[in-house]
């Protein structure tokens, strides 16, 4: 009786380190609270070695890495606003292995995009947030520059906003958006909206 109760709470303390996301192959991957990443429970090493003996790349592997050049919508786009602005439970996450993000609504992806979080001694911190503050024609008062669609995480400066969004981490320590992808989201959420980093 312990023995069961001691191993279902260690489950689910270790579901809590890790969040799952679908890759559109159908192939689930983990990314880890401590950086790693496994697809289907193996490590892409495993899922080359299982899947091609050859030195050639996975289709799981080359897609856990690739990130949306673009918005991708999973959804009519009005209708993805209209289930957000209804949705009390919508919440914004961002992976900062693959510098992706996805706007979650009604419990399924609704849109995924390209993002650029901090670079090295500025980097993004994982955690747990809400929307703090929403201010459409933001300028930053540390670097003096504009920051649209600015959606507030931290009262220390960290938040979503429109920026250059490059090909690896860049940013102070906020995360850019595509300007799409950012004044989407701000038009379909709230203060208090969750967000979550990992």
């Amino acid at each position: 009786m312990k023995m069961t109760w001691l191993y279902g709470s260690l489950l689910g303390v270790g579901m809590l380190l890790m969040s799952a996301c679908s890759s559109t192959e159908g192939g689930v991957r983990v990314f880890h609270k401590d950086g790693t990443v496994t697809i289907n429970g193996m490590r892409p090493a495993e899922v080359q070695t299982q899947e091609n003996a050859e030195q050639s790349t996975s289709p799981q592997v080359q897609q856990m890495a690739a990130r949306p050049k673009e918005v991708r919508f999973y959804r009519q786009p009005a209708q993805v606003r209209a289930d957000a602005l209804a949705d009390p439970h919508k919440r914004i996450e961002v992976c900062l292995t693959t510098q992706t993000g996805r706007f979650i609504v009604n419990g399924a992806v609704a849109m995924e995009f390209p993002v650029c979080t901090g670079m090295r001694g500025y980097e993004t911190p994982r955690g747990s947030y809400t929307i703090l503050q929403r201010d459409k024609n933001h300028r930053s008062n540390i670097y003096h520059v504009a920051m649209p669609y600015f959606m507030r995480l931290t009262y220390d400066g960290i938040g979503l906003h429109v920026g250059a969004v490059r090909d690896t981490p860049s940013s102070h320590g906020c995360i850019r958006l595509p300007r799409a992808a950012c004044s989407f989201i701000y038009d379909s959420v709230r203060y208090g909206t969750k967000v979550e980093i990992y």
